[in-house]
């Protein structure tokens, strides 16, 4: 009986940056050295539609060695937001707009 080479695992992880610039820096920046350091990971990165601007000054603040390392398996997410509603919870996270922000 031939013997089987185990199927390489990949592993998914999501980020959720609410608000905070100091947490999306520090979201941004656990999210790069986490791929960096494993490379079956994807990490999926939601942020409020609002939030470009100020993710893209983050983004670019990141060393550029390391963005081309991992920017094929970081997937971003422009979360769009209903402000009239308190929770702010499963709803806006299923409406969903994909955008490429920064680096490529």
């Amino acid at each position: 009986m031939p013997s089987r080479t185990p199927k390489a695992r990949t592993n998914h992880f999501t980020f959720i940056s609410i608000n905070s610039t100091t947490e999306l820096r520090t979201s941004l920046q656990l999210s790069l050295n986490l791929l960096d350091l494993h490379p079956s990971l994807i990490t999926k990165f939601l942020i409020p539609e609002y939030a470009p601007p100020k993710y893209r000054v983050e983004y670019n603040l990141q060393p550029l060695s390391l963005i081309d390392r991992v920017k094929d398996r970081f997937r971003l997410k422009a979360v769009k937001t209903d402000s009239t509603k308190p929770d702010l919870g499963q709803e806006s996270v299923e409406v969903c707009s994909t955008e490429r922000i920064g680096g490529s």
